[in-house]
């Protein structure tokens, strides 16, 4: 939507298929502008995220909302200073935010 793949860190399994056709559309050339993570309180977030950062453009990610900080392995080095760009990053308007809720609720009650 709008050049943002949104982004929910549910679990392992979930990152790993959703990271596989992500790595496939960059290499063949159907890039996204940002990939927007959706903060949860998914406990495993960072290691998720840091899983989601080996594979994909780093300067490509920002986070919502943009307040958040990062801990885990973001607090040591070398993370430190990717997690602090991440979470400098612009990031998406709550605009944008609700037009990603709307279309997801029209989806899921076409289904």
């Amino acid at each position: 939507m709008h050049g943002i793949t949104y982004v929910n860190l549910r679990n392992r399994q979930n990152v790993i298929e959703n990271l596989s056709l992500a790595v496939l559309k960059e290499m063949v050339g159907i890039e996204t502008q940002w990939y927007c993570i959706l903060r949860s309180f998914n406990l495993d977030i960072e290691s998720l995220l840091l899983l989601a950062l080996h594979y994909l453009p780093k300067e490509k990610f920002c986070i919502y909302p943009e307040e958040e900080a990062l801990s885990g392995s973001f607090l040591r080095t070398p993370w430190v200073n990717i997690g602090k760009n991440l979470c400098s990053q612009p990031t998406i308007s709550i605009e944008t935010f609700v037009a990603y809720l709307e279309q997801k609720r029209e989806e899921n009650t076409q289904r």
